[in-house]
């Protein structure tokens, strides 16, 4: 906050003069605007705004604590009304002005939730368009499922083979099996007899 030390400084600092001097200078100013308002009640400075002073009525109000009747007496009050040139100042300033870190943040925050929304306004496209394309795909015929293979069945196709194999083996007549047992079974010198049989026979 600025006070009449720092006006005293900057008059210092722009005349190039001591402060004891700009101290002088600035007392002189104030006193004189003073004088001039208790006068005039109103000083006006082109360019610079103006002073009004007014006063307001005594009164009677009561007070809060005891309900006792107080008398106020007249007041004197100062309004200031800043000039056009000095508001277009003020204004082009404030515009100029940088933002407070507070309202930079909410900004920022604003941006996160943007970006996020319209991330999820993406998804959400995309998933759509996967329901899309699965319902387009349950429309069409379904493929034919993969044969599964397990142990038993490939015993059981093994032993089938087999059983065929057998089926379509050629059999062979019994008189062939017969004559292999009677071949093993013959005892030792039954050729001579028969022959001797034989022999007589035709004699």
């Amino acid at each position: 906050m600025a006070n009449k030390k720092t006006l005293i400084e900057r008059v210092a600092d722009k005349r190039y003069i001591t402060e004891d001097e700009s101290k002088e200078i600035v007392n002189d100013v104030l006193d004189s605007v003073w004088e001039l308002l208790l006068e005039e009640k109103l000083l006006s400075i082109y360019g610079f705004g103006s002073f009004n002073l007014y006063i307001t009525k005594g009164r009677v109000i009561r007070s809060p604590r005891d309900q006792s009747i107080i008398e106020v007496p007249d007041r004197l009050n100062v309004s200031f009304d800043i000039g056009m040139a000095k508001k277009d100042m003020l204004y082009d300033r404030a515009a100029k002005k940088p933002t407070p870190l507070g309202q930079k943040i909410m900004s920022d925050i604003r941006v996160v939730v943007s970006e996020s929304e319209s991330k999820k306004s993406d998804k959400k496209e995309k998933a759509e368009k996967v329901v899309a394309k699965k319902t387009e795909e349950t429309d069409l015929p379904p493929l034919p499922k993969a044969r599964k293979t397990t142990r038993k069945k490939i015993q059981r196709q093994q032993l089938n083979k087999m059983q065929e194999r057998i089926e379509k083996a050629p059999i062979r007549p019994k008189w062939v099996e017969e004559s292999k047992v009677v071949k093993a079974g013959r005892p030792k010198g039954s050729k001579n007899k028969n022959t001797t049989e034989n022999t007589t026979e035709n004699e």
